[in-house]
């Protein structure tokens, strides 16, 4: 039965209330984020999405709240910018211990899949419901894992859910998720799922081994084999030597270390497997509902949606009709998917369209901000300037744009961006300085739509930056920067509806060189959230000798930067509300954990959902939470290849200390 939903505000949330967790540093969701909704009759808006990240500074944010309270106190003080509080809100959903009214309402067909896979699917399925009702779209959700907090049964259940949508009626069936092979390559060499993509095809280096068996990721039982085959795979890569070229590997790149040669090897055989199984899950569902996939949208989401080659590979293998896709593709959107997937479950005919990314915080304020007045020693001059001034800027250099509400998704969109020439490969080299990344790091373009197709082959509409085309031959020596070694691109587009002051710069960028794109790189600094306030872009320029920031039209100029003391990010001014002091969670561990189970177990246990709200003042228990807390570790570290305590949980905590303001780092 439907339960009819009153008009008005309706808040999404991806986070958790788990006192130890909190405590501890132990993260039980991450990505995680929220979303404000209004319903008016059968239309729904997106009125607002915060990313935690963005507030806290603490990079995939993962910290789960103490309480009920300070969840509620967060809320507040995140809807008061726009006049509410949440007393205003209608339901709340997605979040145990915050859920209002009947909590969840998941059709028969769905619950056959964990919640996490579905809210996924139709963060992208449904971010355009004229597409979603009116075209055939086949969508699949491909992440990691199932999420324990939404259900505690979700690893009985297949893994990843996938739909196929004629006119506006779903038809959900499992595939196969290539996630887990990049996140067990993340911990083996301790690079991220990123760096990983862009050394396998920086280098050329290649391993002669073949994949073996075409692997399947379905569920619990496959993702622990898939750790177990990914593990020998990698040792025999690294067992290699220099003296093995032209045995065990080829065309070893002397611009990489050996050991970044090996990693690239890796990496390489994992992207081919997973473009098989992608292309598997495609041909799988083309057969079974006798898919054209001329006449079909492809919705890819989860966090190996993220993978543009292997997105690419779909669409060109079976020339899909178009993509359809949110920006926040990874956990981030799941609070889109989450209030999406609700209004779909109370009324299939509703109507929304996302749009556009900038739901973010602000904008961001002009002339006579506080953010100026603190840094007014080093401002030269703030005055509006227009395309023809930017152009002369970004000619000298890279140039700050940090203007309107911020995007949303783990990608710089042009609102919170560094822009930069592409027509020198030097610019490649001065951006990854800029951001401490490694020399071998691509850059995106940013391009105008309209003229998209004269550099890219097959180019399409790409407003998200999760697509990727070929440079065509004639063009790619005019665009050195953004060429990756197979002459490809992660490209965004941008129109002048979508962007009109960007749009505008981009196009007298083109008049005056005739190319009409920039490099555009995320605002922020290696292991950073992106920018989201003028006061942190301030910081950064004038810490990386960056002398312009276009802020809303306003040109500012800064000057005396060697006498600039800060050596690291700002402290993001709503950090308070998401990390607790030192002191505070060392005085709630003791009370809450008298019998001092280690962090170690306690993050064991959370990985099968033992601890969030477990009373651990039975000593009985704790030392039987204990033996447990063992034999899963070694059952753990044996089927799943991971050191499962001493990687994210680590990083999360040592970010938590930065953004709370004490331990190492900048300050």
């Amino acid at each position: 039965m439907k339960h009819a939903l009153a008009d008005g505000h309706y808040l999404s949330i991806y986070s958790a209330i788990d006192p130890v967790s909190a405590a501890h540093d132990i993260y039980l969701r991450h990505d995680q984020s929220m979303a404000l909704w209004k319903k008016s009759g059968r239309t729904v808006e997106l009125i607002r999405y915060w990313e935690f990240e963005r507030i806290s500074g603490i990079k995939h944010h993962s910290l789960s709240f103490a309480s009920r309270r300070d969840a509620i106190a967060f809320i507040d003080a995140q809807l008061a910018d726009l006049g509410m509080s949440s007393a205003d809100l209608i339901e709340i959903w997605g979040t145990p211990g915050l859920e209002q009214i009947g909590g969840l309402r998941i059709s028969p067909e769905a619950q056959s899949y964990p919640y996490h896979s579905i809210a996924h699917l139709f963060s992208g399925m449904l971010s355009d419901t004229s597409v979603f009702r009116n075209q055939k779209v086949l969508a699949m959700a491909v992440d990691g894992a199932p999420d324990l907090l939404f259900e505690r049964e979700a690893r009985r259940k297949p893994y990843y859910a996938a739909a196929f949508c004629d006119l506006g009626q779903p038809e959900f069936f499992p595939v196969s998720s290539p996630a887990a092979l990049w996140a067990f390559l993340k911990s083996h060499y301790r690079m991220a799922e990123g760096s990983l993509m862009a050394l396998a095809n920086a280098a050329t280096a290649r391993a002669k081994i073949e994949a073996g068996q075409l692997i399947e990721i379905r569920d619990a039982a496959e993702t622990a084999a898939a750790g177990r085959w990914l593990k020998e795979l990698a040792g025999r890569i690294d067992a290699l030597e220099p003296k093995d070229e032209g045995t065990g590997f080829t065309c070893l790149d002397p611009r990489f270390s050996f050991e970044e040669n090996r990693i690239s090897m890796a990496a390489k055989l994992v992207q081919e497997v997973s473009n098989l199984m992608m292309h598997r899950n495609v041909a799988r569902a083309v057969d079974r509902f006798q898919i054209d996939p001329r006449e079909t949208v492809l919705s890819v989401s989860g966090g190996f949606a993220l993978n543009c080659p292997a997105t690419a590979f779909l669409t060109q293998s079976f020339g899909f009709r178009g993509v359809l896709q949110s920006p926040p593709v990874n956990d981030s959107g799941l609070s889109l998917g989450i209030g999406l997937h609700q209004f779909f479950e109370n009324d299939p005919g509703f109507t929304f369209s996302l749009g556009h990314a900038f739901y973010g915080r602000g904008p961001v304020p002009a002339a006579g901000c506080g953010a100026k007045a603190q840094f007014s020693p080093f401002i030269k001059s703030s005055r509006p300037a227009g395309p023809e001034r930017f152009v002369d800027d970004i000619l000298q250099g890279p140039v700050v744009r940090i203007s309107g509400p911020a995007e949303i998704g783990p990608r710089a969109l042009g609102n919170r961006s560094l822009l930069a020439d592409p027509r020198s490969e030097k610019t490649l080299g001065v951006l990854n300085r800029i951001k401490q990344r490694q020399w071998w790091r691509p850059v995106a373009p940013i391009v105008l739509e309209e003229d998209a197709g004269d550099f890219f082959e097959n180019a399409a509409c790409s407003p998200y930056m999760l697509r990727t085309f070929q440079i065509r031959a004639g063009k790619a020596h005019l665009v050195p920067a953004i060429r990756h070694l197979d002459a490809s691109a992660r490209v965004q587009t941008v129109s002048r509806k979508q962007n009109a002051e960007l749009h505008a710069f981009l196009t007298a960028f083109k008049e005056r060189t005739g190319i009409p794109m920039l490099c555009n790189t995320s605002l922020n600094d290696k292991d950073e959230p992106i920018i989201d306030s003028l006061a942190e872009a301030m910081n950064f320029a004038l810490r990386k000798g960056l002398p312009v920031i276009y802020s809303d039209g306003c040109r500012i100029r800064l000057q005396d930067h060697s006498n600039y003391s800060a050596t690291g990010p700002l402290p993001r001014a709503g950090a308070g509300a998401l990390v607790r002091s030192k002191a505070e969670k060392t005085t709630s561990g003791k009370l809450l954990n008298p019998f001092g189970i280690s962090r170690k177990d306690l993050i064991v246990l959370s990985s099968v959902s033992l601890i969030d709200g477990v009373d651990l003042q039975d000593q009985q228990r704790v030392e039987r939470l204990r033996r447990r807390a063992f034999l899963l570790g070694k059952r753990l570290d044996r089927t799943l290849a991971l050191d499962f305590t001493s990687d994210w949980h680590s990083d999360q905590r040592a970010s938590a200390d930065r953004a709370a303001g004490f331990g190492p780092g900048p300050v």
